[in-house]
């Protein structure tokens, strides 16, 4: 009796054993598919969101070279200088080191992580993305020669003008100058540069009417202590900068074009080496790349051999206003040349009449003026055929603004 007691307790235990085992084993491939359908039910929901263009940040800094120090705060280092991206979700602004990018109806939260619209992620990373079998893939933007006239077809006369609460801030050439006008959309910029008296290429119009305005060129320890100047005249206000220190800006923001003015015409052919050779040495501690968005402009034909006896610049502008050569020999001239594109002239320029124009167009050439700073200019000038300006004042949304209403009126 106890023996067929035992073995029924033996089969009923078995049999519970059995049944909490089903269940277990059924409760887990439950658990397992319920799991499996949150995850899809997850990644379906990201591809939405990157199906509407909005990438999430930390894949995308991690795939471009970016370590996270804190939270949506990222740090790498390209060429010695150090650049960190700061998403402030709070500001709706994203930083890089001392540039901004708007990030209003820009961004995206989903499953405690933030989504960022693409193009705004490719405008501060210089790079393009895309999303490929569930993985983001980035590639360094790249650029054809004379690309940068594919711009709003503006160039920031002198790194553009200082905007100040009772006048604006003419010819600093100064860091604040192209740290206001890149984030507010400049891309390209001329600036002027002029040896020191110890041999460093100054970014500074002339030592005429900027240093001690006596023509005597500063040292670069009083330059840089002094401080850039302005027109209308300002004491020293702005930050004095040399060609590399612009170079170390190209380097963080590799959509950056740099339009020399050297003057070279009022020096000696040994100067004008000089001065790029400075240029083409610092760039190539950097990385030589920035030689590619480094347009040089040449002011006589003379100047065109010597720069390609320094350096092959893949792009180059021909400014006229040193030289009395008629319309027709510089359009022959430039023409001929495959790093020239663009010819620059005063805007009041009367070789350039609607002819020459016509013709310098059909030579393959574009025609930018210097310089304006109304909109009433710019439309003129448009009108007349000229393809693009210098200025201080005027923002690539201008130039937009009026091309969108010429593709209007056009339709």
């Amino acid at each position: 009796m106890k023996e067929k007691r035992l073995r029924l307790w033996i089969k009923v235990l078995l049999f519970l054993f059995f049944m909490a085992a089903l269940i277990c084993t059924a409760v887990h491939i439950g658990r397992q598919k319920f799991e499996n359908y949150v995850e899809e039910q997850k990644k379906m929901r990201i591809q939405e969101v990157i199906g509407q263009d909005f990438y999430p940040v930390n894949e995308v800094m991690k795939k471009n070279g970016y370590q996270e120090s804190a939270p949506y705060v990222f740090q790498k280092e390209i060429s010695g200088k150090r650049i960190e991206v700061i998403f402030d979700f709070a500001e709706k602004v994203c930083r890089k080191n001392l540039y901004e990018f708007s990030l209003h109806n820009g961004y995206w939260i989903e499953q405690e992580n933030y989504y960022v619209r693409r193009d705004i992620l490719e405008s501060v990373l210089n790079c393009t993305l895309k999303f490929v079998d569930g993985k983001v893939v980035s590639r360094p933007i790249e650029f054809e020669t004379h690309a940068w006239t594919r711009y709003p077809s503006l160039i920031a006369h002198a790194g553009g003008s200082v905007r100040e609460k009772k006048f604006n801030a003419h010819y600093t050439n100064s860091l604040e100058a192209i740290l206001t006008n890149y984030n507010l959309g400049h891309r390209v910029f001329e600036v002027d540069f002029t040896l020191t008296g110890d041999g460093k290429l100054a970014a500074v119009h002339d030592w005429e009417k900027f240093g001690n305005q006596d023509g005597t060129p500063l040292l670069s320890e009083q330059w840089k202590n002094l401080g850039a100047f302005s027109s209308p005249e300002t004491e020293g206000r702005y930050t004095a900068v040399f060609v590399e220190d612009i170079l170390d800006e190209m380097l963080v923001n590799r959509d950056l074009f740099l339009v020399t003015d050297t003057k070279s015409f009022e020096l000696t052919e040994e100067e004008t080496r000089k001065q790029f050779e400075i240029i083409v040495e610092e760039a190539k501690k950097r990385d030589a790349e920035l030689l590619d968005r480094i347009i040089p402009q040449i002011y006589n034909e003379q100047m065109y051999e010597i720069l390609l006896s320094v350096y092959e610049f893949p792009s180059m502008i021909y400014t006229v206003y040193a030289t009395d050569a008629p319309a027709d020999q510089v359009i022959s001239f430039a023409a001929g040349k495959d790093q020239i594109k663009v010819i620059t002239a005063p805007a009041k320029d009367t070789r350039f009449d609607e002819a020459a124009i016509a013709s310098l167009h059909g030579a393959g050439l574009l025609l930018y003026t210097h310089t304006i700073q109304t909109y009433d200019k710019l439309t003129k000038g448009r009108a007349k055929g000229v393809d693009g300006f210098y200025t201080g004042l005027l923002l690539p949304r201008d130039m937009e603004t009026y091309n969108h209403i010429e593709e209007k009126q056009e339709f």
